[in-house]
């Protein structure tokens, strides 16, 4: 497992682990209420994508379902004058696409229309105006055209651009890959495409995406590994803006030995990209032709030691302008009585530190706090949950930090050894970023969760309790789920304040199996959020996919 920054989990979590902004355009509304509507699949989704297939106005909803049935195959042989069928019982993989259209009463036809898609497509995302579904495929880009006109549906990929991704033949789909970002600068999605000789720019022009790359970028950080099993880890740079020039700018992070390491590669403009290059002899990452340079302390002192600590460089306070992240985990004396501690309640301290427009590094931080918390941030197979660290959740421009803290007792990390679940409670705790750069921590706030661990599945994905507006002011709203049939909604006040009476009971049916099964997200375009569960049915058949009820609850129902 690992946490924010490739930081490496406490060794008595390891082990209980693995024994056991949306749009602030619309009006706020006053009052909130939910809409309820269920929607059979096959099995469970691979995507949720939100579009307006037919052209009509609405918000229609296309689904990747990918899931597996039975079947039997009849062969037929002769032997003399008798004709033989022999039926053999098989196993099928089926990957297709359902498209939900909506209504204009809101919400969507119960009925949907299945697609079939073939599985040379690795991902599906929304595309720009010129090609609204764009799948990375085993060949390269290509848009989704949808017609649904006919009396038999079609879905026909288009091809954009040749480009094998590193993906191709791999048969799996990728729901998290993103290849849709703003590279330029122009307000308009750009191709970012993980090509298997290193991550390729594709610009889009009135919409259309060119099928020529503006450049080709190295492959920083990559490495391949035979030991056991052959791997390859591909390092795909995050789109950010570091210096101040309003350019998008990319940053690869990834580990090296104990440390995180670090490329920046600046915007240029027009969707090129130029390694930071300095000459000093204090560059903190040596290793590389690609440096982020320490400026040095006035006293002619080296710079901080810990400085090689560098967790995040991102923008924290809205200027452009990224900031250095430096985190030190406090370790307490006492045995395992104080690592038990510190797996719950770990102690962290931050310190955060100014960069100019070269990104030269102030060894003074210009703030320090100490917190108390995980920072459960991650990505990749062994991360079964995760919490995005800094967010902008009262809408003032300005991250703000959210740690997590757990709840169990050494029975239950005993008794997971039998049973093979656990249930950890999870307390959210927030620090509120002021004007001045400094974090301090809002008091007084209730945001404690049940998590459930299932030693069969441990992949969540990313919680979704701070991921909503479900009443347009831009400040996001929490949301309780891990509390049984009842999700309650608490709307974000300035300052991150979180009222601990809801402003909206939801009462659910059935208690959601775990929280990764939960979504919070816009899905018919009224600019509020909605709620979508994913509700296996009882399994019927262990070789077969189960069947699954998309719940949702809609924000005034599309209306």
């Amino acid at each position: 497992m690992k946490f924010f920054g490739d930081r490496p989990v406490p060794a008595t979590l390891i082990l209980i682990i693995l024994l056991g902004s949306v749009s602030a355009t619309a009006a706020r509304k006053e009052s909130l209420a939910l809409k309820r509507q269920t929607l059979d699949l096959p099995g469970p989704p691979s995507k949720v994508l939100s579009t307006d297939v037919n052209q009509d106005g609405l918000q229609d909803l296309v689904v990747v379902v990918a899931y597996t049935e039975r079947h039997q195959i009849g062969i037929d042989r002769v032997e003399g004058m008798v004709q033989f069928t022999e039926v053999i019982p098989a196993i099928f993989d089926r990957r297709e696409v359902r498209v939900f259209l909506g209504s204009a009463a809101g919400g969507y036809q119960p009925e949907g229309h299945a697609l079939e898609l073939p599985f040379t497509v690795l991902s599906m995302e929304p595309g720009p105006p010129g090609s609204p579904i764009v799948a990375v495929t085993d060949d390269g880009l290509s848009e989704v055209v949808l017609d649904l006109t006919g009396a038999d549906p079609t879905l026909e990929l288009k091809e954009i651009f040749r480009d094998r991704p590193v993906l191709a033949g791999s048969g799996a789909f990728q729901p998290h890959l993103t290849v849709v970002h703003d590279l330029d600068g122009d307000g308009e999605g750009d191709i970012l495409f993980p090509s298997k000789s290193g991550p390729a720019v594709y610009r889009a022009r009135g919409g259309v995406i060119e099928s020529e790359p503006v450049q080709r970028l190295d492959l920083y950080g990559h490495r391949r590994s035979r030991s056991r099993t052959i791997s390859q880890h591909y390092p795909f740079p995050k789109v950010r803006h570091l210096n101040g020039d309003d350019l998008p700018d990319l940053i690869y992070a990834y580990r090296t030995g104990p440390q995180n390491g670090f490329h920046v590669l600046l915007g240029t403009g027009g969707g090129r990209f130029e390694p930071l290059r300095t000459g000093d002899s204090d560059c903190w990452d040596r290793a590389t032709d690609v440096r982020i340079a320490v400026s040095p302390r006035p006293d002619g002192a080296p710079p901080y030691p810990w400085l090689h600590g560098i967790e995040s460089l991102r923008d924290l306070d809205g200027d452009g302008l990224a900031e250095a992240i430096v985190v030190d985990e406090q370790s307490r004396d006492g045995g395992m009585r104080a690592e038990l501690k510190d797996a719950k309640r770990p102690v962290q301290n931050f310190r955060f530190h100014r960069l100019g427009r070269d990104l030269r590094i102030d060894p003074e931080p210009y703030h320090e706090t100490e917190a108390m918390g995980h920072l459960m941030e991650g990505e990749g197979e062994d991360v079964p949950f995760s919490v995005e660290v800094f967010q902008d959740l009262d809408n003032d421009g300005r991250e703000d930090l959210i740690l997590v803290t757990l709840d169990f007792s050494v029975f239950q990390a005993v008794k997971i050894m039998v049973t093979k679940k656990i249930s950890i409670g999870l307390d959210f705790h927030v620090w509120h970023q002021r004007p001045d750069g400094s974090f301090k921590e809002v008091n007084d706030l209730d945001l404690s969760e049940k998590l459930k661990l299932d030693l069969n599945d441990l992949k969540f994905g990313r919680f979704a309790q701070f991921g909503g507006d479900f009443d347009g002011d831009g400040i996001q709203d929490f949301v309780h789920l891990g509390r049984g049939k009842k999700v309650t909604i608490h709307r974000g006040r300035t300052g991150c304040v979180y009222p601990k009476n809801p402003d909206l009971v939801v009462e659910l049916e059935e208690e959601p199996p775990h929280l990764g099964l939960v979504t919070i997200e816009d899905l018919d375009g009224d600019g509020l959020s909605d709620i979508r569960i994913a509700r296996p049915a009882p399994a019927r058949d262990q070789e077969t996919t189960t069947p699954v009820t998309l719940e949702l609850y809609l924000s005034g129902g599309g209306s």
